[in-house]
């Protein structure tokens, strides 16, 4: 800079900021500068300034250029200034200045600086700024935020509550994490909820890593079912070395805090209702059992808390709870604290009924209540479905117990030499809304070969003996078990290995989607298509050809079976299977085909893959919207945003199962012609020998 250049010094000062500013005298190392109208010069007067000011503010007076008291300050790097404006750029001295409401700020520009460097500040002049600990950032700039947040670690959780912007919240998390600051991730936290499945598993790991177990197991439950499996069993195996810990030490506060590890798992509140009842102190262990019971509805903890409330004499209380223990199952010591009760109660009628059956089922102190010719008195109150063994109900002679849903028993029944699969209803449903929807059923079974047969039914809703004649459905028995079965047992491997599955499960699909068409040309929606309700009329070879052979030429019959889900197309469905249900049958739309055309392909997909074509957070999602109204909305835009999982589904499968997830893409009768030509190409390749004409000829459709 020429000597031409240099300023003289200026004598008078003045006090206030105006619109008169025209500059400022700086001092850079050691030099000093006057900077007017956008011009750098050497200046040789006295400035002096403090440690943190390099300048202060000129302005001009008619033609008199004044210095005034108002300093240029380096800025605070422990604090955030707010509502700045960037006046000037000085490119020689690379040094922004910024302007606000009672002083001036100088940030000296990092040429190696990747995001703020030179341009940053040129392209944003006179644009408001922050200054983030000491850092300049255009207003509201997230990618500026998350580059201050780089290089002040320490200060995140403040940024963060100055600038609580998802995508920054986002980014802190996973710096945070690659920096192993757990601690400052569970603050972070607190303070602000995320809600993305990503973030909230790094969270996890956080809580994990810390030992907050409780807090991991609850994202992981919702995010990642593996993982929460793994957690779960290592918490189970904590607590219950703190049970037998007890036992050596006889230290209640090791239950207490074995309590507090997993509320879900009720071993320690049993133990320590189990403490109190041998101390005698039964309102405790009622109390105990009582939470227990809250966290999880276990047969054992009711039967035990029936039985503090008997000895603390509610007698009522302890009826309830036995009478949703009944709802689980019967058993000899629930029949026996009953009897205990109505003893109490001087219903000696009731009390005898229940200890025979007790005595029945081994309570050696139930038998000594009754009389031994009496002890094969059946109770009324308290029924066991293998009591009919060896008994006939309406000329079916019942083999075995086969089965025991919600809704009833399944019998193994013969009669005439020919096997039946009968159900007999249980006595808590309402019969009478069942038989509009038996006749229903019997009527629908008869129109496809592949829906299970109902031969006959035995319904009076005024029935006086539950044992001898309890309301019946007489069913066609399927020896050879469901597709579910096939998918997970180990027995099958060899077939679900062969490159030759993918055929199987084609002809497999081809007649349970024939059966949904026929359904669906009588105005019926099947509404629970899933490979449990896929039933075999024998059961099929271990061997590829000889499997295929079977089903191809229906020497095995393929069914779909549970009729009684089937609704009215247009009627409300009230029932899903998870996994299974498409999320607008879940929060109880109107019956439509789509519904079957989404379990149709799901089932496919996992007969394939043994696996669900959704991530399990999407799963938890709807399941959570089944119970939220309003979480309704966005659980659907997730589902419709998110694509399945489709390069474990064999080639050919692709585009089928892919449209029927996207269900406005794809009818049953679609189905049926993919399947088809699925098929025809398989079949005709070098490796396979079935005639593919055959395969699909039986009660075959038009697909025109």
């Amino acid at each position: 800079m020429s000597n031409e250049s240099i300023i003289p010094a200026f004598v008078l000062k003045i006090n206030t900021l105006s619109s008169l500013d025209v500059g400022f005298v700086l001092l850079v190392g050691n030099n000093k500068y006057l900077y007017i109208e956008g011009k750098l010069l050497m200046y040789n007067g006295k400035v002096k300034t403090k440690a943190n000011v390099v300048g202060y503010v000129i302005n001009k007076n008619g033609n008199e250029i004044k210095i005034t008291n108002f300093p240029i300050i380096l800025p605070n790097e422990q604090i955030i200034l707010k509502d700045l404006i960037l006046v000037d750029v000085i490119r020689e001295l690379n040094l922004s200045i910024f302007k606000g409401s009672k002083e001036y700020f100088a940030y000296f520009i990092q040429k190696d600086d990747a995001y703020f460097n030179f341009s940053y500040y040129i392209n944003n002049l006179n644009k408001e700024f922050d200054i983030i600990y000491g850092i300049p950032v255009v207003k509201d700039d997230k990618n500026g935020i998350i580059n201050v947040m780089h290089k002040k670690t320490e200060k995140i959780l403040d940024i963060i509550n100055e600038y609580p912007f998802d995508v920054v919240i986002k980014n802190a998390i996973y710096t945070l994490k690659s920096k192993n600051e757990c601690n400052t991730i569970i603050a972070l936290n607190k303070l602000f909820k995320t809600k993305e499945p990503e973030d909230l598993l790094v969270i996890a790991e956080c809580f994990e890593q810390l030992g907050y177990l409780t807090d991991a197991l609850r994202i992981y439950s919702l995010f990642d079912n593996s993982r929460y499996r793994e957690l779960e069993i290592k918490i189970i195996n904590n607590i219950n070395k703190l049970i037998d810990e007890f036992d050596e030490k006889h230290d209640i506060k090791v239950l207490e805090n074995a309590v507090q590890l997993l509320p879900t798992y009720d071993a320690p509140l049993l133990k320590l209702s189990y403490y109190y009842y041998s101390k005698r102190e039964y309102e405790k262990a009622v109390k105990t059992l009582e939470y227990a019971l809250s966290k999880k509805q276990s047969f054992h903890t009711m039967i035990m808390l029936a039985y503090m409330y008997y000895l603390t004499g509610e007698y009522s209380k302890a009826l309830q709870v036995l009478e949703n223990a009944e709802k689980i199952k019967v058993s000899g010591a629930l029949s026996y604290i009953k009897g205990l009760i109505y003893e109490n109660m001087n219903a000696k009628s009731s009390a005898e009924k229940e200890f025979i059956y007790a005595c029945e089922e081994g309570v050696v102190d139930a038998c000594l209540k009754v009389q031994p010719y009496k002890v094969h008195y059946y109770s009324e109150t308290s029924f066991d479905p293998s009591w009919w063994k060896g008994y006939n109900l309406y000329g079916y002679k019942v083999i075995d117990v086969i089965g025991n849903g919600g809704s009833g028993y399944v019998l193994l029944t013969e009669k005439n030499g020919k096997k039946y699969a009968s159900k007999v209803i249980k006595r808590e449903y309402n019969v009478s809304t069942l038989i509009n929807e038996i006749a229903k059923m019997q009527e629908l079974s008869k129109g496809s070969r592949y829906l299970t047969k109902i031969y006959a039914s035995f319904v009076d809703e005024n029935y006086t003996d539950y044992f001898s004649s309890p309301p019946l459905i007489v069913m066609e028995y399927m020896e050879g078990g469901d597709l579910k079965n096939i998918i997970i047992s180990e027995e099958y491997n060899t077939l679900k290995d062969s490159e030759k599955w993918p055929l199987l499960v084609a002809l497999i699909y081809y007649r349970i989607s024939q059966a949904l068409y026929y359904l669906h040309s009588q105005n019926y929606i099947h509404a629970d298509v899933k490979p449990s309700n896929i039933l075999f009329s024998s059961k099929i070879s271990k061997y590829i050809d000889e499997a295929i052979d079977e089903i191809s030429n229906d020497k095995v019959l393929i069914k779909l079976s549970d009729l009684g889900s089937s609704v009215k197309k247009g009627d409300i469905v009230m029932h899903y299977t998870p996994y299974y249900a498409h999320p607008l049958q879940r929060f109880g739309s109107k019956a439509e085909e789509y519904m079957d055309v989404y379990s149709l392909s799901v089932s496919m997909y996992v007969t394939l893959t043994n696996n669900f074509p959704y991530p399990e957070w999407l799963e938890q999602e709807i399941e959570e919207a089944v119970v939220n109204v309003k979480k309704r909305e966005t659980a659907l835009k997730d589902f419709e945003h998110t694509e399945p999982r489709m390069d474990r589904v064999p080639e050919l499968f692709k585009e089928v199962i892919y449209k029927g997830l996207k269900t406005e893409y794809l009818s049953v009768k679609q189905i049926l012609f993919e399947l088809e030509k699925i098929i025809s190409e398989m079949a005709t390749s070098s490796y396979l020998s079935i005639n593919s004409e055959t395969a699909i000829s039986h009660e075959k459709i038009s697909l025109i």
